[in-house]
């Protein structure tokens, strides 16, 4: 700890190297002002002690004192943003082609599941045939009915009624309906009932049919093309060429 030159220099004086503390006071009393030398030389040990004494460390001022010089200023440098010109970003909504006309491409054959569905009301879109449902590859095929009748007992192939139905996102679809047994009935029937109302049909083991069930809501009318394909249209997008014509084509042959 630093002391003040008097302090130090009068703890000097109550030392044995100094004769005594009224010596000091007594010469310093009769001479012109001046410093004695032994005090004087006290005075220079206390000088080099300070000097010896290491300089306290500087205190680093936080960087969260100022914390507003912290805030985000604009004209800052900072990432460029997609954002920064949404001009670039409208959407004119008369740029949408509104005179393109979707082409049809393919019809799906499957169940309707638990989706509501409606049927083509005319008979003329319910077709029964031998069909082969290859789950592993999920294809479809057809089977000629010649090549049906021949392996259809002992095989996976089954004899079915494709009723052209549509969903509520106007996607066509043929669902194969049992052409024998109870499924049959309660199929043939729920599609009956989806030619004039949205219906969900579900089929239940136990029940041996189809639960069927009438929307509460009202729904739009389905939007059937306006220029319906034939049948023998439908059949060729819902096949893809996936025709056996021979017991001995690879999708039957190991049946």
């Amino acid at each position: 700890m630093k002391l003040p030159k008097a302090a130090a220099a009068h703890r000097y004086t109550q030392s044995s190297l100094l004769p005594s503390a009224t010596a000091l006071e007594d010469s310093g009393s009769s001479g012109n002002g001046s410093i004695p030398p032994a005090l004087a030389a006290a005075i220079a040990v206390v000088d080099e002690m300070e000097q010896e004494q290491p300089a306290p460390e500087e205190v680093k001022a936080s960087p969260f004192t100022d914390l507003e010089a912290l805030k985000f200023k604009e004209g800052l440098e900072r990432p460029p943003s997609v954002f920064d010109n949404l001009d670039d970003l409208k959407i004119d909504l008369d740029d949408d082609d509104d005179t393109s006309e979707e082409l049809l491409t393919t019809v799906p054959i499957r169940r309707p599941g638990k989706r509501y569905f409606r049927a083509h009301p005319s008979d003329e879109y319910q077709f029964t045939a031998y069909i082969l449902e290859d789950a592993d590859n999920k294809t479809t095929y057809f089977i000629m009915p010649e090549v049906g009748r021949t392996i259809a007992e002992d095989s996976e192939i089954k004899k079915v009624i494709l009723a052209l139905c549509i969903n509520r996102s106007d996607v066509m679809f043929f669902w194969p309906i049992p052409a024998s047994g109870t499924f049959r009935d309660s199929g043939l029937r729920a599609v009956g009932l989806a030619r004039v109302d949205w219906i969900k049909a579900i089929g239940d083991l136990k029940l041996g049919g189809f639960r069927t069930r009438k929307a509460k809501e009202h729904y739009d009318e389905p939007g059937w093309p306006a220029v319906m394909p034939s049948v023998n249209e439908l059949l060729s997008l819902a096949f893809h060429g996936n025709i056996v014509d021979s017991p001995e084509h690879p999708a039957v042959r190991d049946l």
